[in-house]
């Protein structure tokens, strides 16, 4: 926008969409959309493109809920495997 953070804030934004003023902390992150057409456009995933259903959408991801399973899964096992690393090294110190 070439606008700095305050100015930004107190500027008044339209809908890419329909044009209606935008209410301040209505303005969808990155979309440029109010929340009446944001809550009623298609959304695909990240992760595999697929389209997501209202309600599915994980906040501030972009994936659906099979996506973001799959993502926490492999997060909580690669801190698993951390943690068994951690161990096996204080054990062949020891």
């Amino acid at each position: 926008s070439g606008l700095c953070d305050p100015c930004f804030d107190h500027c008044e934004k339209l809908c890419r969409r329909c044009q209606d003023p935008v209410q301040l902390g209505s303005l969808h992150w990155g979309t440029g959309l109010c929340d009446k057409c944001y809550d009623v456009c298609e959304k695909k995933c990240k992760g595999c493109d697929c389209y997501i259903p209202l309600g599915s959408l994980r906040w501030a991801t972009g994936r659906c809920d099979a996506c973001w399973e799959k993502r926490a899964e492999k997060r909580a096992h690669k801190r698993s495997g951390e943690q068994g690393l951690s161990a096996a090294v204080r054990a062949a110190v020891s």
